[in-house]
């Protein structure tokens, strides 16, 4: 950081150059004030009497925002500050209240430098109304203080935008340009503030869908990014649905292009995918996609099991367009067999040729984290009878070499697959218990340099504790197992569990007779019916 704003300042000597968000925040992390005045002495006159006469908001006034912002930020935290806790003796008490004496008169003057830039970015930022800078800037350090996650970023920015579309009213919409909503919008992401982001959302859908308006490939990929971050996938979709109906020719840029892609993925939109897929191969694109630019759209196509993927696939190839490694290959596979109904056969004969390398052979570079945390994923949720013997396998395979989150995560889905199973081997379970214990433990004495999310730390203790109390009990029977919505029969569970996997079929017409019969029954009544009949047969064919 200090390179960098010692680079730019002595480069703007030998020749002007725009100031940027990288620029201001290295001067802030410095600590060092005068830094930060700097950056606001670029913003001349000359560009602020420029942007005043512009129809939408001058970029200049989101580079004020980001000082102001940063400049709070470093008052708040010199102003909160503690000296550090340590023991002293006797003889060293005068010398360390006079430490302490001499920094606070230091942090005194850099409080006051810091207060001086605020007021002049706050004067600089105009604001329409009448509101005075020390009732402002009250209200701006309370929300730095009590946001930690980001310092309050989001809500410093929110807080000027929402005096902005209050005062300016119906003209906010020509107001908020695309590049002040990208801004806004990338302000939420690190305390995830999507209470916020999704007003940013709205006013970017609203321009996008305008007449007046054409598509802008940066607020489009935020707005993008924010659905598919916010698991708003499926509106995601629907936007770029829209937007390509209202400008068919709209060719959008292959970062644009990878946000889509990745929505299409999420709500297995194989049209959605196949477009993205089109639109990157296009002529219009001003630099040729790469193998690495496509691997995005194929992994769309392979999670939506779109239809000829493999004759796809082989004419990518033999075409030369992309070459894929054997790791990116099994990456495919996996993901196209994921959601099948049949999963569990298709996976065997898959594996088979994969899995014989590893064991005791140097050759498994195509099992990387990535695909054995897919491969785990898919054997949890086929509830597989070998899960065991995979995971034993390729932890062996990968011991020393994974990180504690990454093997959390593998037992966090190794406990959930053991609930899911009538009995296991007493050493199945003696195994799985030690890792997450070991896990745990690591994560509340801080002994491990990484730390595990409150998620991740929540997953084990609650699978932990049920595995733990199916530990020891020997075989369960049918009737705990299946649970109380089955009648004891485990077939049946476990085709409830993955009913979603099966094929969409048109229900009856509402006028049938037999529709009208069928409604009148309980769920409780259906289940029950069916566990009673013929059914138990063609279900456990079906396992």
């Amino acid at each position: 950081m200090h390179g960098v704003r010692s680079f730019f300042f002595s480069c703007r000597t030998l020749a002007p150059l725009p100031l940027s968000e990288t620029v201001i925040n290295a001067a802030a992390f410095t600590t060092r004030p005068e830094y930060l005045q700097k950056c606001l002495s670029v913003l001349d006159n000359a560009d602020l009497s420029q942007g005043a006469s512009t129809r939408g908001m001058p970029p200049f006034l989101l580079l004020l925002l980001r000082i102001y912002w940063q400049s709070t930020r470093c008052f708040v935290r010199i102003e909160h500050s503690r000296p550090p806790a340590r023991s002293v003796k006797n003889e060293e008490v005068v010398l360390f209240l006079d430490a302490i004496g001499t920094n606070r008169a230091e942090n005194l003057a850099l409080l006051a430098q810091y207060r001086a830039i605020c007021e002049e970015a706050f004067l600089l930022l105009h604001l329409p109304g009448e509101v005075s800078f020390d009732s402002w800037w009250s209200k701006s350090k309370r929300l730095v203080l009590y946001h930690a996650e980001d310092e309050g970023e989001a809500d410093v920015y929110a807080q000027l935008f929402s005096w902005w579309e209050r005062h300016l009213g119906a003209k906010s919409s020509e107001w908020f340009t695309p590049i002040c909503l990208v801004c806004m919008m990338r302000s939420c992401f690190k305390a995830e503030r999507w209470d916020f982001a999704i007003r940013y959302a709205a006013l970017a859908e609203a321009y996008f869908l305008s007449e007046s308006n054409s598509p802008d490939d940066p607020l489009l990929q935020q707005t993008l990014i924010f659905f598919g971050a916010s698991m708003q996938s499926t509106r995601g979709a629907v936007l770029i649905r829209r937007i390509r109906h209202r400008f068919p020719e709209y060719t959008p840029s292959i970062p644009v292009l990878h946000s889509a892609v990745r929505l299409a993925g999420d709500v297995a939109d194989e049209e959605l995918a196949a477009w993205c897929l089109q639109a990157l191969l296009s002529e219009i694109q001003p630099i040729p996609p790469s193998s690495q630019d496509i691997f995005p759209c194929l992994i769309a196509l392979a999670k939506c099991r779109a239809t000829n993927f493999k004759k796809l696939l082989h004419a990518l190839e033999e075409s030369g367009i992309i070459q894929l490694t054997e790791e990116e290959r099994l990456h495919l596979d996996l993901l196209f067999i994921r959601h099948r109904v049949f999963c569990k056969e298709e996976l065997g004969e898959r594996m088979e040729n994969y899995l014989a390398p590893v064991t005791g052979s140097s050759s498994s570079a195509e099992f990387s984290v990535r695909n054995v945390n897919l491969l785990l994923y898919i054997l949890q949720e086929c509830e597989h009878p070998g899960f065991m013997n995979y995971y034993t396998v390729l932890g062996r395979e990968f011991h020393g070499r994974e990180t504690l989150l990454v093997k959390a995560q593998w037992v966090a889905i190794a406990l959930k697959w053991a609930i899911s199973q009538p009995a296991l081997e007493h050493s199945d379970y003696k195994l799985l218990v030690k890792e997450a214990h070991a896990l745990l433990d690591a994560a509340v004495d801080g002994s491990s340099p990484v730390s595990l999310s409150h998620n991740l730390k929540s997953k084990l203790r609650t699978r932990l504790g049920v595995v733990e109390q199916l530990w020891g009990k020997g075989k369960r029977s049918e009737e705990e197992t299946a649970g109380p919505n089955n009648m004891g029969d485990i077939s049946l569970a476990r085709f409830l569990r993955h009913r979603h996997r099966l094929p969409r079929v048109r229900p009856p017409e509402v006028g049938n007779d037999a529709f009208q019969r069928i409604k009148l029954w309980r769920v409780s009544d259906v289940l029950a019916s069916l566990s009673q009949r013929d059914w138990r047969e063609v279900i456990q064919q079906c396992r």
